[in-house]
């Protein structure tokens, strides 16, 4: 890794962080379940502009856990074939489970 690239990875956690809540059925992708895990134990916060800032747990709570029970619930109802809905269902409720985990393990200051 170049110090370029160490030198932005802070922006990049935040671009994370900010498309998952942008796009949340992005989650659903079994490799996005380990890169939000790691973003959301680093940050609590994210700084928008100056004194405008995002609580990043309780917004993952009030917009992105609503969509992945909708995820879960629409698997289980078949609208998919089996074996998709079986894999969905799954990512959902690991996604479902780290943003839980992540909110009521977090430390406030």
């Amino acid at each position: 890794m170049r110090a370029q690239d160490l030198a932005n990875v802070t922006s990049y956690r935040e671009w994370v962080l900010l498309g998952y809540l942008v796009c949340p059925d992005k989650l659903l992708r079994v490799t996005s379940i380990d890169i939000a895990l790691v973003v959301l134990k680093e940050n609590l916060v994210l700084t928008l502009f100056r004194d405008e800032y995002v609580l990043l747990h309780e917004d993952y709570q009030l917009y992105v856990l609503p969509r992945m029970l909708e995820s879960k619930k629409m698997a289980k109802s078949g609208r998919t074939k089996q074996k998709e809905a079986d894999l969905e269902y799954i990512v959902a409720k690991q996604v479902e489970k780290m943003i839980r985990y992540n909110s009521n393990n977090r430390c406030y200051i």
